[in-house]
């Protein structure tokens, strides 16, 4: 039932994949010109999209999914294997701090603030010490460190509705006052699926925006050629991550 199931998310056998599996819902193929050479596969599912890169040491598959904790998490879930080498995420994720746009931040914990409803009918206070939280493999966190010299390493509150970031002002500043660096749609469901499968697994957010300011709408031109450029250069150096 498992291997039925890969196959129906991403239209390929699990068996095809590389060691190493990097899944975005923000990086396109367009990005991925750059490894236009080392591209052996292309499959394409009912959900996710992806293909493999032949990069000499390692075989690499990218994913594309779509935006959201729960397509990630099923993603993970749907995997029969557990002999991967790596499983990365690299999605955007926005700032509770006064840090610089492009930063890349390496996720040390994620704290789980999953679900949609809460965030409309639920009146309770938000309170960061009795939330779960989630951790990368310790091994790939020193081996990112060691290649992204220039990354912060810090925690990311993964809420379950995106237009509540922009509606909630008061619980936004109350998990900002958690002492949290960004907020997003999908560490914490990455990294508890990939805990929960024993498969070692890291992941990378690149800032975008500052969430209290509100700066995504209003992004302009030089500001979206930041954040290709930043990704681009995100893209270059992860696939020497092991």
């Amino acid at each position: 039932m498992k291997k039925e199931l890969f196959s129906f998310l991403c239209g390929i056998e699990e068996s095809i994949l590389g060691d190493i599996i990097i899944i975005s819902p923000c990086i396109t193929f367009s990005d991925l010109k750059i490894f236009s050479k080392n591209i052996t596969y292309k499959f394409s599912g009912n959900v996710y999209r992806g293909c493999n890169l032949n990069m000499g040491r390692n075989n690499i598959t990218f994913i594309k999914s779509p935006q959201g904790a729960t397509f990630i998490g099923d993603l993970i879930l749907s995997l029969s294997r557990n002999n991967y080498k790596a499983i990365i995420f690299f999605g955007y994720a926005g700032l509770l701090k006064d840090i610089a746009a492009g930063t890349l931040f390496i996720i040390d914990t994620a704290y789980n603030g999953e679900g949609f409803s809460r965030y409309i009918l639920c009146t309770k206070t938000f309170d960061v010490k009795i939330l779960d939280n989630y951790h990368p493999d310790p091994e790939l966190k020193e081996k990112a460190k060691q290649i992204f010299k220039d990354a912060l390493v810090g925690s990311i509150y993964t809420t379950g509705s995106f237009c509540m970031e922009f509606l909630n002002r008061k619980f936004i500043k109350a998990v900002k006052g958690g002492n949290i660096d960004l907020i997003d749609l999908e560490v914490s469901a990455f990294y508890s699926a990939c805990a929960y499968k024993k498969l070692k697994s890291i992941g990378f957010c690149l800032a975008t925006d500052n969430v209290l300011q509100q700066t995504i709408l209003k992004i302009g031109v030089s500001y979206k050629d930041l954040i290709f450029c930043k990704q681009k250069a995100f893209l270059k150096k992860i696939v020497n991550l092991i």
